[in-house]
């Protein structure tokens, strides 16, 4: 057996092991872990130990993570097969202010010791040691060892390392809702339940077995129980923003699990009401804003499915200046912003389709559309994806999306988000505007011909980045392109539709666009359990966004008992 706090290698060696560094000197100085015998409770992780080492540095040398509170340390146990070798990570939760106090985990590998009773953290100075006098001991080197006993977040987070493999080290492709865990201003039962909740549900995504679903069914109805109790008791903007946090974990955790039907999301309706109440003060703090940005497709497709207008169309615009310098942040606010109108023109131009002759409300519509259209936020949100968005050379064996002719890459997931959401707004309001110009009554002082280029353009955009999410490792950037694939769909059908004939080049291009939306469509749909998208179903929501009429079928999504089949369902 290997004495406590004794590296395998080092006590082979003889080497006496430094107590103060995650690994010995020997050991360091090779790029490598010191060598503990496995012990009961490990996490089993098949994965390298150099990747392993490659993350804790990453971690641990993180500069951000540095001006942030720091609670005390964990240690998770990494048993690395099947070399036989074993690691550990200290878990620190940092809080940063920068976020509203939000939570995440940084690592960096650590030394763990054994006793007859368990796992040990680190060795610390006795009282003895630290008043020697006063003990009427001398000054000889005594130390004692602390137990450690994991929390039941940690206790899961063990569980994801074990199922996911090394990539669970890092939550952050889990969501932004990850950082913002138990937040000492908005804490509470009903928010370390939902964490439980959406942990196993993680989990249970990865791993879908009768155990972690039977784990995630248990911890899913005692976090609901407690957010029911919680809403009832919560007055006014009391806790707003713990019930926030909640609301956003169940989300997240009915979505893992399967639950959640991008047609049908009511916590997305709960949190969006939240967010919005949040705004009313004058502002809301750095968490609700990142949460309010998180939430921003779901919120636009729920509105616009069911026919209402944003709850957070309210959330005001960025102030952009003239010749200002492309700014990220700023550019995902403004088209932020412009998502939220939209519902409210769909609306709008849903009622000129529906009484032709009402020449007042065709203008009122035109006039609301075309300013949305031409508005300095458009230009600035246009040439922000230009600059961030760069052309890659596609490998030989990657799959490119039919006549896209090109494959887009981005410097980081918000890069990604930024063109995603413009593309969305560009295809939807381009779609509101050929609608208008179809109506008698109305005179668009626009050029349809250049209209309809750039609805194209959209839905290749949109091609290119559901591409680009397909081969990224985080599942939740997977997730977010299911409704704008709804719209991307739209606008080939719109195409279509324009064709005198079927013998056009335009005509075939749109076809084949159609069925490779439905197609990576279904492979989305399939990963997060939902209904299996189909041409018919992907034409009417076309319609709909558009500014057509509402498809009844949608209130069958509210009724119990519905089991995902709709007209048409033949067809797929």
């Amino acid at each position: 057996m290997t004495k406590a706090g004794k590296c395998e290698t080092c006590r082979r060696r003889k080497i006496k092991c430094d107590e103060s560094r995650p690994t010995c000197g020997s050991c360091s100085s090779r790029g490598r872990p010191c060598v503990y015998a496995q012990a009961p409770g490990d996490v089993f992780v098949q994965e390298p130990v150099a990747a392993l080492m490659a993350i804790g540095r990453s971690h641990s040398t993180d500069s951000s993570a540095d001006s942030g509170d720091v609670t005390p340390a964990r240690v998770v146990p990494v048993f690395v097969a099947p070399t036989g070798a074993q690691t550990s990570f200290q878990v620190k939760r940092r809080r940063d202010a920068r976020t509203g106090n939000g939570q995440f985990f940084t690592f960096k590998p650590c030394r763990l010791q054994k006793d007859g009773s368990g796992f040990v953290r680190m060795k610390e100075a006795s009282a003895q040691e630290q008043c020697p006098e006063k003990a009427g001991l001398n000054r000889r080197s005594a130390t004692i060892s602390q137990k450690l006993r994991m929390t039941k977040q940690e206790v899961l987070f063990s569980r994801l390392v074990a199922t996911m493999g090394i990539s669970a080290l890092d939550v952050s492709p889990f969501g932004d809702w990850m950082k913002y865990i138990a937040a000492p201003s908005a804490g509470g039962e009903h928010v370390e339940l939902a964490v439980d909740y959406a942990m196993s549900s993680m989990v249970l995504f990865r791993s879908r077995t009768e155990a972690n679903l039977a784990i995630t069914c248990k911890a899913g109805k005692r976090a609901l129980r407690s957010l029911i109790e919680h809403t009832a008791s919560c007055k006014g903007s009391e806790g707003s923003v713990g019930l926030l946090n909640a609301v956003i974990l169940h989300c997240a955790a009915e979505q893992f699990i399967g639950m959640a039907e991008c047609h049908y999301a009511p916590h997305i309706v709960a949190a969006s009401r939240i967010v919005a109440s949040c705004y009313t003060g004058g502002g809301a703090n750095p968490a609700v804003r990142s949460i309010a940005s998180s939430i921003c497709e779901d919120e636009f497709v729920e509105a616009m499915l069911w026919g209402r207008c944003s709850n957070l169309e309210s959330i005001a615009a960025p102030i952009i200046l003239d010749g200002s310098s492309i700014d990220l942040d700023t550019a995902l606010g403004a088209v932020e912003y412009l998502l939220h109108q939209l519902p409210r023109l769909i609306l709008m131009v849903r009622r000129a389709t529906q009484a032709p002759d009402a020449t007042s409300t065709a203008e009122e519509a035109i006039g609301m559309v075309l300013r949305l259209y031409h508005s300095s936020l458009d230009i600035y949100v246009g040439r922000a994806c230009a600059e961030l968005s760069e052309n890659v050379r596609p490998s030989s064996d990657a799959m490119v999306p039919p006549c896209t002719e090109r494959v887009l890459g981005f410097p980081s997931v918000p890069a990604f988000a930024l063109m995603l959401r413009y593309s969305h707004y560009r295809i939807t309001i381009c779609g509101l505007i050929q609608t208008l110009c179809k109506l008698g009554s109305a005179n668009v002082p626009v050029d349809p011909a250049q209209v309809e280029m750039e609805d194209v353009a959209a839905a290749k955009a949109i091609a290119m980045c559901a591409d680009y999410a397909l081969q990224s490792e985080s599942p939740l950037v997977t997730l977010k392109v299911l409704g704008p694939l709804q719209l991307g769909f739209a606008g080939w059908y719109r195409l279509q539709k324009r064709q005198p004939s079927c013998d056009t080049l335009e005509h075939r291009q749109a076809v084949q666009m159609k069925a490779w939306h439905v197609k990576t469509a279904r492979i989305v749909d399939e990963m997060w359990l939902n209904t299996p998208s189909n041409p018919w179903r992907l034409e009417r929501v076309s319609e709909m966004c558009a500014g057509g009429h509402m498809e009844t079928w949608m209130h069958d999504y509210r009724q119990p008992g519905f089991n995902g089949s709709l007209p048409g369902e033949e067809y797929g």
